[in-house]
Order: structure tokens, then C-alpha cells, then sequence
């Protein structure tokens, strides 16, 4: 879980430094099948972490 919590900060800080576009951009990679397993696979992870 604080694994989740690290990325979301690193990913909150970018987008307070970097411009909108960065973020557009990071929403699509986020969009994109591949990220989405790795995401869903790291939630899942984090979920039997419990």
C-alpha cells in the first residue's frame, strides 16, 4: 500500500511542476492496456497486502 501512496505522490508532485499537457499525456498512458494490467496488478497486490 505505501507503494501506491509513492507513486500517486510522485505522479502528483509532476503534474504541480510540469504543465497540463504532461498530464494529458499521462492520462493516456494510464489509458493504455499495458499500464492498465500493471496498474490493476499492483491494486490487486496491495489489496491481499492486507
Amino acid at each position: 500500500m505505501s507503494f501506491l501512496k509513492k507513486l500517486l505522490s510522485m505522479v502528483e508532485k509532476k503534474v504541480d511542476s510540469s504543465s497540463r499537457p504532461y498530464y494529458q499525456r499521462m492520462e493516456n498512458k494510464l489509458r493504455e492496456p499495458n499500464l492498465m494490467c500493471i496498474t490493476s496488478a499492483v491494486i490487486r497486490s496491495s489489496k491481499t497486502e492486507k
